[in-house]
């Protein structure tokens, strides 16, 4: 770590020194008092744009600064709000008088965001003087510009473009000053340029990242909401999901659900998405998503999860069909055939194959239940069996039809029973429309639509799906 002074002041017998520290996360500008135990301040780095101009500023407003401190210690005594060349109007043009730089201080109370003094500080690089004007009438652009930056935190990159316009006399000083906004910045939607943001107004975007299933196979997508905005003059992107990874500091994964999480945009690659709908919403309904996701992140609070809970739902009434109508059919043969089918399933390995998998192996309890019902039935069958005349081929038969009916009842109750499992459980994908629902944005997938990447693809195609609402 590197501390570097940038100036020292004689305050009241105090010297206060300015300086600043930097590291491997960059350049701060603060200051202290020389021999106090109190910890330095450090100027929010709202108040400037590099500690490089800073270099530059101070050294013309040196003696400005010094009256400042002597009125109050505090990070605006140090730096101005706005600063830069003069300019004078001529035939409705700009002319910039190179000779005089110009710079705005203002101090204020932060709690009621309400202005005390404002004083222009100007330096005459002809003869290195400094004239101080005190502003009267604080109004206007003037006021705007130090309210947001002051009290709002804006940055003071969003009032660049600007002019300090200066009325000069015959012998060319200074009669009054004014401050002129030439234009403010315009935001847009990275993922949507046709969508502007400003501090009323966000947006949400529905987004899939690239993640796959079933041994790299499949690229289903993970669901993510883009969330962005404008505040205090400045453009952000976070994502908020659910994820079953553990923490970059915490433990293994959870088993008993997954955790919320707030990301950075840098912290997610964009040239792997998939990009929904890009929607405009009220700044209270996305900043009360985030709030309630960081909060949940914070509290470590756990979501009951569901891997692929879409894909299951979709595939176990097209996978029950299958399987009673294999089950019937096998029972014309003998239970063996029955086993063999579930062995490849089971052993095939695909997504679908592992879902019937896990809820078979989730009915044991019901088919116990089932066992002990039929176990009457199975009884008189083999009876029957051994006191006719076929003997074992009858018996295997019945045996057959036996087992089908345990197996496909068993499916049938395990089907029930998973429905009831999922209905309480979310995967990447619900989770994130449920989060949509409470910013206004309300839609139903059709049953097909079972991926993330399905779903944002599906949206592009149908705008008129989606219902927007206030939250």
């Amino acid at each position: 770590m590197t501390v570097i002074t940038v100036d020292r002041w004689n305050v009241s017998g105090k010297q206060i020194i300015l300086f600043y520290q930097k590291d491997e996360t960059g350049a701060k500008l603060k200051y202290k008092t020389e021999g106090e135990q109190s910890s330095p301040v450090e100027i929010p780095p709202n108040l400037y744009s590099t500690v490089k101009r800073i270099y530059d500023i101070v050294p013309q407003f040196r003696g400005f600064i010094e009256a400042n401190l002597h009125r109050s210690i505090e990070p605006s005594s140090f730096v101005p709000i706005v600063e830069s060349s003069a300019w004078t109007k001529q035939l409705e043009q700009y002319v910039e008088v190179a000779h005089l730089r110009v710079a705005l201080f203002g101090h204020g109370d932060c709690s009621t965001k309400t202005l005390h003094e404002a004083h222009w500080g100007i330096f005459n690089a002809q003869d290195s003087s400094i004239r101080t004007v005190v502003v009267q009438k604080i109004e206007g652009d003037l006021q705007e510009c130090l309210v947001n930056v002051l009290f709002n935190r804006y940055h003071v990159s969003f009032y660049k473009d600007h002019r300090i316009e200066v009325s000069l006399d015959s012998d060319g000083q200074v009669l009054s000053l004014a401050l002129t906004i030439l234009s403010r910045p315009s935001f847009y939607s990275t993922f949507d340029t046709n969508v502007s943001l400003d501090e009323n107004q966000w947006s949400v975007t529905l987004v899939s990242s690239r993640q796959f299933f079933s041994r790299r196979r499949i690229d289903a997508g993970h669901a993510m909401i883009a969330c962005e905005g404008v505040n205090k003059s400045c453009q952000f992107l976070k994502y908020v999901h659910v994820t079953k990874n553990p923490e970059k500091m915490g433990a293994n994964k959870s088993l008993s659900g997954a955790r919320v999480e707030v990301l950075e945009k840098e912290d997610v690659r964009l040239q792997d998405m998939r990009n929904g709908p890009t929607w405009r919403r009220a700044r209270s309904a996305v900043e009360n998503m985030l709030v309630l996701a960081r909060k949940a992140q914070r509290d470590r609070q756990m979501v009951p999860f569901a891997i692929g809970k879409n894909i299951y739902k979709m595939a176990l009434p097209v996978t029950g069909i299958c399987l009673v109508v294999a089950s019937i059919f096998a029972a014309r043969y003998d239970y063996r055939t029955i086993l063999g089918f579930h062995a490849y399933l089971y052993f095939k390995g695909s997504l679908i194959s592992t879902g019937l998998h896990r809820i078979i192996s989730m009915s044991y309890a019901v088919r116990d239940f089932l066992w002990e019902s039929a176990s009457d039935s199975l009884e008189k069958c083999i009876v029957g069996a051994l006191n006719s005349n076929k003997g074992f081929s009858e018996l295997n038969k019945s045996l057959a039809r036996v087992t089908t009916s345990i197996t496909t009842a068993s499916f049938a109750a395990a089907s029930v029973y998973t429905f009831k499992k999922l209905s309480d459980r979310s995967d990447c994908l619900s989770w994130a429309i449920e989060q949509l629902s409470k910013a206004g944005v309300h839609f139903k997938l059709p049953l097909s639509i079972i991926t993330p990447n399905g779903a944002v693809e599906y949206l592009n195609l149908h705008v008129k799906a989606v219902v927007l609402k206030d939250s």
